[in-house]
């Protein structure tokens, strides 16, 4: 009598040996399991008893059955898989059902059954079986060999008993049909060569978790859209507008923007900002008919979308398409994701975020499943990446690095984690037509202190990382990792399986890598200028979500309550999204410009012919930029945004410091050698804010410029140019080394040099100056350079010698030069009394963070013009040799306490000194220029010789004509110079490249080839075995 009994097949991908223990003899195969089930409710369960069966499943697809529990005895044999598998499934489906028999084979002729009970052909039960003695489990093999010389089959005669069985369940193939419900299923999923393949039930699940994510994106999209707000973050409107300009040089075929004169007198557009994003913007430009605003909404909707589906990859191949949905989605909203899009407005940043999870699928391809064929994924992604944002580039490959190790300790996988860091790194040799122009410069141009001083910022207090409550009260700037995701973290560090373990400890690792404690380490240990440690939270997060993903035996409840815990740390996303009523815009646009208004951009935009300056210190962001050179009528700016890039970097620097220091008449000369024909002040930034108002105006009409109106807190000034102008200058005075920039702010009239080797120059250049400036100098030869003051000197120019900032380069340290040595002293809270050429002065005291003031005074003079009285000593700190009466040696370090102080007294004293004041400026002469720009050129034709053009320098231009280069900005002579634009280091950059793709081709092909020897040799030693068996 027949029964109601559930067939169901399914496929399992793994490898195993034939002999026990033999690792040697592991191959690939994929086991079809057949199971035979009698349940005590309708077929309504199909769908359920498939879930859990494939849930329990999972955890051994694509996996070593040796590495598995159940297995630790090393026996994966096709009997050990079938007992273990059956025992297993008894207690996984009790509840349910009755597990009758479970079948499983590798080839359709190799089958082991597993049973408690022997069954006729329709699964009944026999009961005269007691003459057999079988025992509990009743194993059956059927071996079909062909014979290479007859073509005959034979078939191996196997027991009594087992002919039965073997006859009930060939019989049963026979008859089909019955009272049997045969179901056959594979799952959600075929493996195939090029991945998955989806299939029956895994497609709804797809679908319905891609739906899941698109409603997400147009909910975040609308509610963003709502708040008027948009958009956010302090640099958002810089890359959407370089987008910007991308976008209109394409609709003009240029694809490429070598050259861009709206910000900074010219910037290098795509040089040291990676290009990926830009175009990536350009495109959304594109696909809203050049909306900016609209083109933003869209960009936010792409990179939600796009960053969710790259996790939902995961959820495809591993049969969890919605706990990957859930998770993409959540990706987009975590605090630091957030953080960087909505309040830094890294758009580079965020875009590598949104490509992570792809580069993250693909690694663990490489690692887990060995797909070889995905390292040319991961090498195009890490391209993409550094294409993006170069240092992050850098950073994802540390962390890579760090995951790789773990993963070493946890699993034993040391041959493939090298193959994989060592692609990442041929990744970069890809992009090197880009890559070795943007290392000329940039990030890796930075001086040492810079570097310092900018890697402190990116570390934080733990505490602080780690509380929600500055984000549940809207503090959206400070970096918060999210309690929610390190209980995550520490959770599957502690309970989930081995695979899993590297990912979450990476996460944690990086975190605990952010806190200030460890700034000290991070700051000393090599190429440290990439160890920001706050921005490879991102990157560690990846690997946190890729470990929760691979989570194989996590249940449901557990993988419920980690959702609830990351949804702590999601929910203050809506902060970054959503405004309450009373705060909205409902016009973007009408709001930008109102604001504009009030900060006094427009009126400044109207009374600019050539070019203006904004001082504001920043306080505005990228929206000064962004208004004065993005939105109509558009024009240039000599500030910007992201000015780190910019040959005028150190102009940019030492304007701002003049601004904030109160040096207005350096300010105003400045300017105008810089082409700007009006200029806009922040008042409530001035040094003494209203008080300052007269001395400003005072110092503009020094340079020609004059008030033209006054806001509530802006002031602006124009001078009288023709619509295009340069100026012809004459400076009698110039300061060389580190310390003259500073001191050209307390005297304009000295001219900045830009080289600080004194013996780089020749005696006919300095030679036209009546002052020369030493201060923190250098020389590559010391007798050469004292040689050359000397002449200097014998020819009338009056040279000063800063004591204080000056090589050494004797062996016992001692700072000497022409005779004269400088002794270091600690001076406390004053100077006391000092005296120049029989006149007192008394200085104001140090500060509080200067109280013991470091300094030297001086050994050798035959003349001492001033002392300083100490104690009861008196120090000589000014004067001069009797050999050299044109050169003055100067100690106390006073320029700097000037800088530092603005000391009145101090200021009177140096004027002695230097022989002039803060009111003389270089004689400057406005004249009229004609500049010409195209795609690839600039034409420039002046009636004037040694005319500044305002444009700054970069080593892409190729003149026609010899130029000169002024404070970063180019010089030429009278008549015309056409200076052609020409890719940078594009024949280095080439090489680079085609090696590099030389390298990786090789690289490629050398792992296949190894991983196929593998095979290769795996499949004979199984057919050996196999054939010992037979």
């Amino acid at each position: 009598m027949g029964q109601n009994i559930y067939k169901l097949k399914f496929e399992l991908h793994a490898e195993h040996s034939n002999v026990i223990g033999d690792k040697a003899g592991r191959h690939q195969h994929t086991f079809s399991i057949v199971l035979y089930l009698k349940a005590q409710r309708k077929m309504e369960l199909y769908q359920e008893i498939e879930q859990k069966i494939e849930s329990w499943l999972s955890p051994f697809q694509n996996r070593n059955l040796d590495e598995m529990p159940g297995f630790e005895n090393g026996d994966t044999t096709l009997e050990n898989i079938g007992n273990v598998f059956f025992e297993e499934l008894t207690k996984v489906l009790q509840d349910d059902l009755s597990l009758l028999r479970l079948d499983i084979y590798e080839t359709p002729v190799r089958t082991y059954s597993v049973t408690k009970e022997l069954y006729d052909a329709s699964i009944n039960r026999v009961h005269e079986i007691a003459d057999l003695h079988l025992q509990d489990k009743v194993q059956e093999i059927a071996i079909t060999i062909k014979s290479a010389e007859n073509g005959v089959k034979e078939k191996e005669e196997t027991a009594e008993s087992n002919e039965k069985v073997q006859a009930t369940i060939v019989a049963e193939a026979a008859a089909g049909s019955g009272n049997t419900a045969e179901h056959k299923t594979m799952g959600d999923h075929e493996r195939t060569d090029s991945g998955v393949r989806i299939s029956g039930n895994g497609w709804k699940k797809t679908l319905l978790a891609v739906l899941f994510i698109l409603v997400s994106a147009v909910v975040m999209m609308y509610t963003v859209t709502e708040s008027g707000i948009y958009p956010r973050g302090s640099d958002t409107l810089n890359h959407m507008y370089r987008g910007r300009l991308v976008y209109e040089g394409i609709k003009e075929g240029n694809w490429y923007i070598l050259y861009d004169t709206s910000w900074y007198n010219g910037i290098e557009l795509m040089r040291y900002w990676a290009p990926v994003p830009l175009y990536m913007l350009a495109g959304c430009l594109f696909l809203t008919g050049g909306n900016l605003m609209s083109s933003y909404i869209l960009f936010l909707g792409a990179l939600f979308v796009l960053g969710a589906c790259g996790w939902l990859l995961f959820g495809v191949r591993y049969q969890k398409q919605y706990l990957a949905a859930f998770l993409g989605v959540a990706w987009f909203l975590l605090p630091d994701n957030m953080r960087v899009l909505f309040a830094e407005g890294n758009i580079p940043r965020a875009v590598v975020a949104t490509l992570l999870p792809y580069l993250l699928y693909a690694i663990w391809q490489f690692l887990e499943e060995k797909r070889t064929k995905a390292m040319y994924a991961i090498v195009l992604l890490m391209a993409l990446i550094a294409l993006c944002h170069l240092m992050i580039a850098a950073m994802v490959g540390i962390t890579t690095f760090l995951f790789v190790c773990f993963d070493a300790v946890c699993n034993k996988r040391i041959r493939r984690g090298i193959y994989l860091l060592t692609g990442m790194v041929l990744s970069f040799l890809l992009i090197g037509v880009w890559l070795v122009p943007a290392l000329r410069g940039g990030l890796m141009g930075m001086s040492e202190a810079g570097t310092a001083q900018v890697m402190r910022d990116f570390f934080a207090d733990g505490f602080t990382s780690l509380n929600p409550a500055d984000r549940y009260s809207g503090e959206l700037e400070t970096f918060y990792y999210g309690i929610g995701i390190f209980i995550v973290g520490i959770i599957g560090m502690l309970f989930a399986g081995r695979k899993s373990t590297a990912g979450f400890i990476t996460g944690l690792f990086l975190f605990f890598s952010t806190t200030n404690s460890l700034y000290e380490f991070y700051s000393k240990v090599p190429f440290h200028q990439f160890f920001w440690m706050i921005r490879f939270i991102p990157v560690g997060l990846g690997f946190t979500f890729l470990a929760l993903l691979l989570w194989r035996n996590a249940k449901s409840s557990v993988l419920i309550v980690l959702c609830i815990l990351l949804l702590i740390d999601v929910y203050p996303a809506r902060f970054y999204l959503y405004t309450e009523k009373a705060d909205r815009a409902t016009n973007v646009s009408a709001a930008q410009m109102r604001r504009a208004e009030n900060y006094g951009i427009l009126q400044a935009k109207e009374l600019t012919k050539q070019r203006m300056a904004l001082f504001d210190l920043s306080s505005y962001g990228a929206f000064a930029a962004y208004m004065i050179s993005a939105v109509e009528p558009s024009k240039d700016y000599t500030f910007g945004w992201a000015w780190q890039g910019a040959a005028t970097a150190v102009n940019i620097v030492q304007l701002n410091s003049a601004y904030a220091e109160g040096n207005f008449y350096y300010l105003f000369d400045r300017c105008l050698l810089m082409g700007n024909d009006t200029v806009l002040l922040r008042i409530a930034l001035l040094p003494r804010q209203e008080k300052d108002i007269p001395a400003v105006s005072e110092a503009a009409e020094k340079s020609g410029y004059s008030l033209q109106e006054q806001g509530a807190d802006y002031l602006i000034y124009t001078v009288d140019t023709p619509d295009r102008f340069g100026t012809v200058t004459t400076y009698e005075a110039a300061a060389i080394g580190g310390g003259g920039s500073d001191l050209a702010r307390l005297f304009p009239a000295f001219e900045e040099l830009s080289d600080p080797y004194i013996d780089h120059y020749t005696f006919e250049e300095l030679s036209l100056y009546k002052t020369i400036y030493l201060s923190d100098f250098n020389y590559e030869d010391k007798k050469r350079a004292e040689a050359l003051v000397q002449k200097l000197s014998d020819a009338g120019v009056h040279i000063i010698i800063d004591m204080n900032h000056i090589s050494t380069n004797d062996s016992k340290g001692v700072t000497t030069f022409l005779g004269v040595t400088a002794q270091s002293i600690t001076l406390k809270n004053a100077y006391g009394q000092l005296t120049y050429r029989d006149e007192s002065y008394t200085p104001q005291e140090f500060s509080s963070e200067n109280a013991d003031w470091n300094t030297v005074y001086l050994n050798g003079l035959n003349r001492v013009d001033g002392t300083v009285r100490v104690g009861e000593r008196i120090l000589p700190y000014v004067g001069s040799v009797s050999a050299y009466e044109n050169i003055t040696f100067l100690a106390m370090n006073l320029p700097y306490h000037l800088q530092l102080t603005g000391d009145e007294t101090v200021y009177t004293l140096l004027e002695q000194v230097f022989g002039t004041d803060r009111e003389t400026i270089p004689k400057r002469e406005i004249v009229p220029l004609e500049i010409a720009r195209d795609r690839d050129s600039i034409t420039i034709r002046t009636d004037y010789e040694n005319t500044n053009t305002a444009l700054a320098y970069y080593d892409i231009f190729q003149p026609d004509r010899e130029i000169a280069v002024d404070w970063y900005l180019v010089s030429v002579g009278k008549g015309t110079t056409v200076i052609r634009l020409q890719y940078p280091y594009l024949k280095q950059g080439m090489i680079v490249s085609l090696v590099g793709i030389i390298l990786i081709l090789l690289f490629l092909w050398g792992i296949s080839k190894y991983d196929m020897k593998r095979n290769d040799e795996n499949e004979e030693h199984a057919k050996e075995k196999q054939k010992l068996e037979a």
